[in-house]
């Protein structure tokens, strides 16, 4: 499955810093790494496939603004 060995996953999150609960560790990583997994680009997400998250927090004015933009690299498996 896939030509890579294992993932690194960059997750910017696009929010309105009124809201409460916007902390960055409560925005919710879960379904992403889930739909991705559902898609097939790993096995699973553990630890064996995807290596590192990095996530990031961009602050927008407008509501209809708000969304997560995902970025996965991946290691080349050797031969």
């Amino acid at each position: 499955m896939g030509v890579f060995e294992w993932y690194v996953v960059h997750v910017r999150w696009f929010v309105k810093p009124e809201y409460d609960r916007q902390d960055l560790d409560n925005l919710r990583l879960k379904p992403i790494l889930d739909c991705l997994t559902a898609k097939r680009l790993w096995p699973d997400e553990d630890v064996r496939y995807v290596r590192a998250i990095y996530a990031e927090a961009v602050l927008v004015e407008a509501v209809q603004a708000q969304r997560a933009e995902v970025t996965v690299f991946g290691k080349p498996k050797t031969p």
